[in-house]
């Protein structure tokens, strides 16, 4: 019956949530942010972050939110009693847990809390900061949180989550021939698959400055209509596993996932150019911080 309650109440109201045993508002899928739900919000509601909390091993090791509206619902969570000055008439959490992580240097945060527009949903804004591909990180399993507390909002009955996703680099930008070196070592051996596959091979245009599909034409005399496309479309369906049970299909995306994360650590001004028809020149471009042009091309087959 809770179930069929909870689908109904998904259903009419963009997967809004419904209490679980212990009285939790959980949103067990986290959206992108912003979310466009179609409808206003009101003004932000203040918080306070409470630090150094961890949830309990069984608890948020997949992505998810949570509002905590009661002692039980603490210690279901967190495995201790609250302390004893959290009202739970007057306060409630906001638990947003970023899933088990294979690595450390992982970082959650609370960006924003507010109300829906009808006060009935408590909606929440997180953001999971990652390490860049150049962070030391210990190589064990961790669970990144953030754990903020608000003003109790007696018409709240929901609760939504989004999140933004940010990089951290711990070094300075690499560029010249130290990027060169890193860009080559990372792609040794990959291809790009279409109907056919094809390297990908560096490439470093010292100088040139910010790319262009006019630039690229010139630089690497590329023929044909030239259009640009989104870096980061290029990379979601490259890091796609389209058959999780082939290791090759997983390890292709993860390599590509390598590459992206190193790319968007060291290059601005990032796009993809497309050249010609069929045979298809594909050119994955940015600015480093030498001032050069530099990236990787390929070709993609397409009849």
């Amino acid at each position: 019956m809770r179930a069929v309650l909870a689908l109904a109440l998904c259903l009419a109201s963009a997967c809004a949530t419904v209490p679980d045993d212990d009285g939790d508002l959980v949103a067990d899928q986290v959206t992108a942010s912003p979310s466009d739900d179609g409808k206003a919000d009101q003004a932000d509601l203040a918080f306070t972050a409470i630090p150094d909390l961890s949830l309990k091993v069984s608890v948020g090791t997949s992505e998810e939110g949570r509002v905590i509206r009661s002692a039980s619902s603490y210690r279901a969570a967190f495995g201790t009693a609250p302390p004893a000055d959290l009202d739970f008439s007057q306060t409630w959490l906001a638990v947003y847990s970023g899933g088990s992580q294979t690595t450390g240097g992982y970082h959650a945060s609370v960006l924003h809390v507010r109300l829906s527009d009808s006060g009935a949903s408590v909606k929440v804004t997180a953001n999971l900061d990652r390490p860049g591909a150049d962070c030391a990180v210990t190589q064990s399993l961790t669970k990144p949180i953030a754990v903020v507390k608000f003003a109790a909002q007696a018409g709240a009955t929901r609760t939504a989550f989004t999140k933004t996703t940010t990089t951290t680099a711990c070094t300075a930008q690499r560029c010249g021939a130290a990027l060169d070196s890193d860009v080559t070592a990372l792609v040794q051996g990959m291809t790009y698959m279409s109907e056919s596959d094809y390297p990908l091979v560096p490439f470093d245009y010292t100088g040139a400055g910010a790319p262009s599909i006019a630039k690229i034409r010139t630089l690497a005399g590329a023929t044909g209509a030239g259009v640009s496309r989104s870096f980061a479309a290029f990379f979601d369906h490259a890091t796609t596993v389209f058959d999780p049970g082939d290791p090759a299909a997983v390890a292709y995306a993860a390599r590509y996932q390598a590459l992206r994360t190193y790319l968007e650590a060291n290059l601005t001004s990032r796009a993809v150019y497309r050249f010609g028809a069929v045979q298809i020149k594909v050119f994955i471009v940015g600015l480093d911080a030498c001032g050069n042009l530099v990236g990787l091309s390929t070709v993609s087959i397409e009849t």
